[in-house]
């Protein structure tokens, strides 16, 4: 499992980080005239939407499925899971605001959506593992593993 989860959380890492734009050219390319790092932020949940977004909400949906078996995996308590869970997409957001302010260009979208759905993903993985472990099958070959 424990390799698993670092594999996992580089995979992470790199869809929601990578590419990471350095040089003069990718700069100028993603400059936005009068740029002010407050176009980059969403605070106000579900709104400027079009059909893009649902597709973006189902890919982050799947994305942070995982996240809702490592994190119980790891914690063993459905309450320190939520806050993982919910911590880690907070995280991705403010360094994505961070990013925006640092390189002064249209690098990430830091929105209120992502984190609903983040966590939503990371449920959805909690609720899954719940309903794995109430066959005796799974508790008996992955829990007693970890042991």
């Amino acid at each position: 499992m424990n390799i698993c989860s670092v594999l996992y959380f580089s995979f992470l890492f790199k869809k929601v980080f990578l590419p990471i734009f350095i040089s003069k050219e990718w700069i100028e390319f993603y400059t936005v005239p009068g740029f002010d790092v407050m176009n980059s932020l969403n605070l106000i949940p579900l709104i400027r939407m079009n059909t893009s977004d649902i597709r973006n909400f189902v890919l982050n949906i799947i994305l942070f499925i995982p996240t809702g078996f490592i994190y119980y995996y790891f914690s063993q308590s459905k309450s320190k899971t939520i806050l993982y869970i919910f911590m880690t997409s907070v995280i991705i957001e403010i360094a994505q605001f961070i990013g925006n302010y640092t390189f002064q260009f249209m690098w990430r979208i830091t929105d209120i959506n992502d984190v609903i759905v983040n966590v939503l993903g990371g449920l959805i993985g909690l609720s899954i593992i719940h309903i794995l472990i109430s066959t005796k099958l799974f508790k008996r070959k992955v829990l007693s593993y970890k042991k």
